[in-house]
C-alpha cells in the first residue's frame, strides 16, 4: 500500500501542494484539477523524481526514502514529458528501459511483445521513434511505463495527443490492470476518469477540496457538476 502523509511542496514562499494525505491501495485513482492544481507535483514525489519539503510517502508502512531503489522497483511512470532518443526504434527504446528496470534479459522479447500490443503498437516495433507522432509517443510512455510490471503505476496526463479510439483502447487497458495494481492518474479531463475510476480525488491549489469513491459521488451529482462547483472550467 501507497501512503502520503502530510505532504508539503514549496518553491520559494510559494506553496503548491499542502498537507496532501491519502491512502492508495489496489485499483484506479483519478486525480481532477485545473492546470497548476498541483497535480503533477504530486505525482513527481510519487515517483521519488521530487521530494517534499515536509510529510513522508510510505510504502508497505516504510519510508520511500528508506527504501530507496527497492521502491522505485515497484514503480512505473509516466510524467507530461517524456524523452527518447530518436534513432532508437520502438522495441530497442523499451529494450532500453527494460535493462535500466532491472527486468532479467530472458524476459525482455515477451515483455516487450506484451507492452506493445497492449498500447496498439505491435506493427511499429521497428519503426524509429523519430517518425512516430505525438500520440504514438504518448503510446510508447505507456508502455516503457508499464515494461517491469510495476505495483504502482503513475500517469500524468497520459491520453494527451491520443485520438478517441485511442483513449478508450486506453481505458479498457488500465481496467485490465486495476485489479493487480494501484493506477494514479492525473488529469483536468473529466471524461478520462469518469468511467473508470474506483475513486477520485479533486484538487485546487494544492489542497484537496474533494476525495471519495466515484459510486458515492455519482450517487449525489454528477462528475462534472462536482468539477465545475470547484473549478468552474468547463469540462473537456
Amino acid at each position: 500500500m501507497l501512503e502520503l502523509v502530510n505532504v508539503c511542496k514549496s518553491y520559494k514562499e510559494k506553496e503548491v501542494l499542502h498537507n496532501f494525505s491519502m491512502k492508495f491501495e489496489k485499483g484506479i485513482y483519478g486525480l481532477l484539477g485545473p492546470n497548476g492544481a498541483g497535480k503533477s507535483t504530486m505525482m513527481n514525489i510519487i515517483a521519488d523524481v521530487l521530494k517534499p519539503s515536509k510529510g513522508d510517502v510510505l510504502y508497505d508502512g516504510v519510508s520511500i526514502y528508506k527504501l530507496k531503489e527497492k521502491y522505485r522497483s515497484h514503480i512505473g511512470y509516466l510524467p507530461q514529458h517524456v524523452g527518447y532518443y530518436d534513432n532508437f526504434t520502438a522495441d530497442m527504446t523499451l529494450e532500453y528501459f527494460a535493462n535500466l528496470r532491472g527486468v532479467p534479459k530472458k524476459e525482455y522479447k515477451e515483455r516487450i511483445e506484451n507492452v506493445l500490443k497492449a498500447v496498439n503498437l505491435s506493427e511499429n516495433a521497428k519503426q524509429k521513434v523519430k517518425t512516430f507522432s505525438g500520440g504514438m509517443k504518448q503510446r510508447l510512455g505507456i508502455a516503457v511505463a508499464l515494461i517491469a510490471n510495476p505495483d504502482v503505476l503513475i500517469l500524468d496526463e497520459p491520453t494527451v495527443g491520443l485520438d478517441p479510439k485511442e483513449r478508450i483502447n486506453f481505458r479498457e487497458l488500465l481496467r485490465g490492470l486495476a485489479s493487480e495494481k494501484t493506477i494514479i492518474l492525473s488529469t483536468h479531463i473529466v471524461s478520462d476518469v469518469e468511467d473508470i475510476a474506483d475513486y477520485l480525488i479533486f484538487l485546487k491549489n494544492g489542497n484537496i477540496v474533494l476525495s471519495d469513491s466515484t459510486d458515492n459521488i455519482l450517487e449525489k451529482t454528477s462528475v462534472e457538476e462536482q468539477y465545475m462547483k470547484f473549478f468552474g472550467e468547463d469540462i473537456v
